[in-house]
């Protein structure tokens, strides 16, 4: 993180509005700092570690196609767990956010998540050893997965 703190954010979509609208909600904030944006997964590995970057926001499609291999390999980058792997715009069925999980994923929003449900993810996921989920509130579960309540 930033000596003030803030955790630093790399948007990875490759939906250019997306990408550029998530980066306009979250830049200007003091308690998070949008270092970069891109399409290219391979521009975003390099960023995230050239960087130092703490959250990777990754949209649906990327996820769809090659989420498990790129949580993986920014988790295997980064020493283990260093970069933070969160899921944006994914459906609500559990068999995807356990696909997610099981890929190192550390944070999943759903399509019905808030703007303020992603700053409250970018935030938390730099917890040590939770996995957070947002289906229209957030919910807190162990690193297993399993267990919920209200964050």
């Amino acid at each position: 993180m930033e000596p003030s703190g803030a955790p630093r954010v790399l948007i990875l979509d490759d939906n250019r509005v997306g990408r550029e609208g998530i980066a306009s909600l979250l830049q200007g904030r003091r308690d998070i700092s949008v270092v970069a944006t891109t399409a290219d997964r391979e521009l975003a590995l390099a960023m995230a570690e050239k960087h130092s970057i703490d959250v990777v926001l990754a949209g649906a499609s990327v996820m769809e196609k090659e989420g498990p291999v790129l949580a993986r390999e920014l988790l295997r980058r980064s020493g283990g767990g260093a970069v933070k792997v969160v899921a944006i715009g994914l459906g609500e069925r559990s068999w995807e956010i356990s696909k997610a999980v099981e890929a190192g994923v550390a944070g999943y929003l759903t399509k019905s998540a808030s703007v303020a449900d992603l700053i409250g993810m970018v935030r938390a996921v730099t917890q040590p050893k939770e996995v957070w989920v947002v289906e229209g509130r957030a919910e807190r579960r162990g690193t297993d997965g399993c267990g919920s309540g209200n964050a």
